[in-house]
């Protein structure tokens, strides 16, 4: 995998695509991995100026992923309208109002919106809402084809959280399951085992073309659910190398001109975004017969940095952060006997494989590792600096704290 790192300076190009004002000229997709603070200012803000800005923007919510839609309905409602819009708009499509994604008078308030806010849930009630079955085939109800027109001609930006981001995915769309049961067992399009891995091989609405998102990434240690669906889906119909995994309280905003080429991802909010790429890389087995596997190339960026999606390669370095080869803190990496821990709800806990992973690029050796927690069998993860690796930290001046971004670390995945 031949990686190249551009200077800022020849870039700049680039920024004319990262995410502005709602103008008509580009798409924005705006992501967010779930666990959205209400007080995220930066976030809320940032939503309402791609949607044409404080007292312009027009939001429309939908909340059918929601057990509460309602009530989540309003909640999202007001906030976007303290945040600055000039206006929103309850698009009311949810079990138990599921012919709403036919109504005409719907599609028509649609027209006159300039940004589409999708809350969390379920991601399954969204298939099952904004989708009929023709023959089989998945066609979009006339709300859905209005949404996604809109998006297509740039002229209003679409959005989610949680399962509002997930549906999003253009490859095969990740509906559950814990990591651990991912690699001892695989995927499945369904099973009675509430922490396997099971997908829907449709994918989802297809906004984010090429990619499976996921979210509450870190915090719940999902790194080898996304890459079991990744291996094991890739030569599907809705397959896919490429995985996004997103953070609590942390946005991936994409941008692309108005034919879907030329995205960039850029990363807002407090935490950060879990790049995969399994392109390179091979399935093998132990000698027990239990799954493995090695080469897998990912990226963890925070906020500032931008993502070049097209040739999968990190574009910029946040400005307040410098080249860490040379200039380590520490002798050694960390390890861990439990790297899908996550931090388990707890904020002041960084998320374990995270903080192994960085560790390395903070420290002068070139390889670490983590172990599930589980032993039946137990797995161990390597994580191996590779030719083309590179961390990059400093102190974000916003907040104080030194963070560490990284691109092009190896995973090996295999029985301890």
């Amino acid at each position: 995998m031949i990686m190249l790192h551009m200077l800022k300076g020849l870039v700049l190009v680039c920024l004319l695509l990262v995410p502005g004002s709602r103008s008509g000229n580009a798409r924005s997709l705006f992501l967010v991995g779930g666990g959205l603070a209400d007080d995220n200012d930066e976030i809320y803000s940032k939503f309402v100026e791609l949607s044409g800005g404080s007292g312009q923007a027009r939001i429309g919510v939908v909340t059918g992923a929601s057990a509460d839609p309602l009530d989540s309905a309003d909640f999202y409602l007001q906030q976007f309208l303290a945040y600055g819009a000039e206006s929103t708009y309850f698009i009311p499509v949810y079990i138990g109002n599921e012919e709403a994604a036919n109504d005409e008078s719907v599609v028509a308030e649609l027209q006159g919106l300039t940004g589409i806010f999708f809350g969390g849930g379920d991601q399954s009630r969204l298939i099952s809402l904004f989708f009929q079955n023709n023959g089989g085939q998945r066609v979009d109800t006339p709300v859905m084809a209005t949404i996604r027109s809109l998006y297509e001609k740039g002229t209003a930006v679409v959005g989610g959280t949680s399962a509002g981001a997930a549906v999003m995915s253009g490859g095969v769309m990740v509906n559950g399951g814990m990591s651990y049961n991912a690699l001892k067992y695989g995927s499945a399009t369904d099973s009675p085992h509430a922490d396997d891995l099971v997908y829907d091989q449709n994918g989802g609405f297809g906004l984010a073309k090429d990619l499976v998102i996921d979210t509450h990434f870190s915090q719940r240690g999902r790194e080898g659910r996304m890459i079991r669906l990744l291996s094991d889906t890739r030569n599907q119909d809705h397959g896919t190398e490429f995985g996004v995994g997103i953070d609590e309280n942390t946005a991936f905003i994409i941008t692309s001109d108005l034919l879907g080429m030329n995205r960039f991802g850029e990363i807002l909010g407090e935490n950060g975004v879990f790049l995969v790429d399994v392109g390179s890389s091979s399935v093998v087995e132990s000698n027990n017969g239990e799954w493995g596997i090695e080469t897998v190339y990912v990226d963890y960026l925070r906020e500032g940095d931008v993502f070049d999606l097209e040739s999968w390669d990190t574009i910029i370095f946040a400005d307040f952060k410098t080249d860490l080869n040379g200039n380590e803190s520490n002798q050694d990496p960390e390890t861990s006997d439990d790297i899908f821990y996550g931090s388990r709800g707890d904020p002041d806990l960084p998320p374990i494989l995270t903080q192994v992973a960085t560790s390395l690029f903070d420290c002068v050796q070139a390889s670490t590792w983590g172990t599930t927690w589980e032993d039946k069998p137990m797995f161990q993860l390597n994580f191996i600096k590779g030719k083309y690796s590179l961390g990059f930290g400093g102190t974000n001046p916003s907040t104080g704290k030194f963070e560490i971004s990284y691109q092009d670390l190896l995973i090996d995945i295999m029985e301890a």
